[in-house]
C-alpha cells in the first residue's frame, strides 16, 4: 500500500465515508504501520488482538525516552490501540496527553471526543467535536458524529436536518448515507423509510455493500412494501441460509401481508440460530393457531 493510497482512504474517512474507507484499509496487509494504526482508529472490531497488543507494548517501551514529535505520535498511536482493545478510559488519557504536547493535532481531538462519547459524556464530546470543526470545518467525520450525538441526546430534528444538508453536499458518500439512513429508521415511519430508500437507490454501487442490502430490506418493510421486501430477503437467504436478520425480516414481511404459511418453519430456524424469546413466543402463538 502506498502512502498516497492510504491518504486517499483517510481522506474518505475524514469526510464521513467510513464505509468505503474502512473497507479499503481492511483489504490491506496488517504489516504496514500506517494501515495498522488507522484500521484501529477508524473501525476495526474491538477486542483482544495479539498483533495490536504487541505493538502497544513496543510503543510503551519507547515512550519513556521519547521527546517532541516522536512522543506525540507514540501517545496518539497508543490512544488508537487502546480504543481497539476497548480500553476507552486509557484511550482518553493518551489522547489528552498527545493534545497537551500538540494542541493542533486534530485527529487526536476528534478521537478524544469519540472516547467521551463512548463513556456517555455527551457534553464534553459535543464541545470537542465543535472544537474540531472550528479548527477544520471540512472534518466531516466530526460533523457527522456531532449530528448523531445531537439525535441521541434528543435533538432529533436538528441532527437530521444537518445530516440531510450533508447528504445534499455529498450525495455519493456511502458512510454518510448509511448513518443518515440508520437515523431515519430509528424509530421508523413510512415517510422516512421511503426517504431512506431514495437515498440508497441513488447511491452508485450500493448493491456491493451488505450494509445497504440490509438497510434497504428494513426500509421496504417500514414503507409497507412487503412484497419487495420479501423478494429481497429471500435473495439474502438464498445466499446465506443462516442469515438471522433476513429470516427475522422475512417473518415480519410475511406477517405484514397475512402470508402465514411457512412462518413456523422460519421461526424454528431463527430460534435454532439465535435462541430468543421473540422466536419462541412466535412459535407458541403459531402452534396455538395451528399455523405451520
Amino acid at each position: 500500500m502506498t502512502f498516497s493510497t492510504a491518504q486517499l482512504l483517510l481522506d474518505m474517512i475524514r469526510h464521513g465515508n467510513s464505509i468505503e474507507g474502512i473497507r479499503g484499509f481492511k483489504d490491506q496487509p496488517m504489516t504496514d504501520p500506517l494501515v495498522l494504526v488507522n484500521q484501529i482508529l477508524y473501525g476495526a472490531p474491538t477486542g483482544t488482538n495479539p498483533t495490536i497488543s504487541a505493538e502497544k507494548d513496543r510503543h510503551m517501551a519507547m515512550l519513556s525516552s521519547a521527546k517532541g514529535q516522536e512522543k506525540t505520535v507514540l501517545l496518539y498511536n497508543l490512544g488508537c490501540f487502546s480504543l481497539f482493545l476497548d480500553d476507552v478510559r486509557e484511550a482518553r488519557q493518551f489522547f489528552t496527553q498527545a493534545l497537551a504536547l500538540e494542541p493542533s493535532l486534530i485527529e487526536a481531538r476528534h478521537n478524544l471526543a469519540y472516547a467521551h462519547e463512548l463513556m456517555a459524556e455527551p457534553v464534553e464530546a459535543i464541545r470537542l467535536y465543535e472544537e474540531v470543526l472550528a479548527a477544520d470545518p471540512n472534518f466531516q467525520l466530526s460533523r457527522m458524529n456531532l449530528c448523531l450525538l445531537e439525535i441521541q441526546e434528543g435533538n432529533r430534528e436538528q441532527g437530521l436536518a444537518e445530516l440531510r444538508r450533508m447528504a445534499v453536499e455529498f450525495p455519493e458518500n456511502k458512510g454518510l448515507v448509511y448513518h443518515l439512513g440508520t437515523a431515519l429508521l430509528t424509530p421508523p415511519n413510512k415517510a422516512q423509510a421511503e426517504e431512506t430508500l431514495k437515498l440508497i437507490e441513488r447511491l452508485p454501487g450500493w448493491q456491493d455493500y451488505p450494509e445497504f442490502a440490509r438497510m434497504r430490506a428494513a426500509a421496504l418493510i417500514f414503507a409497507e412494501r412487503a412484497p419487495e421486501a420479501m423478494e429481497t430477503l429471500n435473495n439474502m437467504i438464498d445466499q446465506n441460509p443462516d442469515d438471522v436478520f433476513a429470516l427475522a425480516g422475512l417473518i415480519r414481511a410475511k406477517a405484514q401481508t397475512g402470508a402465514f404459511e411457512g412462518l413456523a418453519v422460519l421461526a424454528q430456524r431463527m430460534d435454532e440460530l439465535s435462541p430468543n424469546h421473540g422466536a419462541d413466543g412466535l412459535l407458541n402463538v403459531l402452534e396455538e393457531k395451528g399455523i405451520r
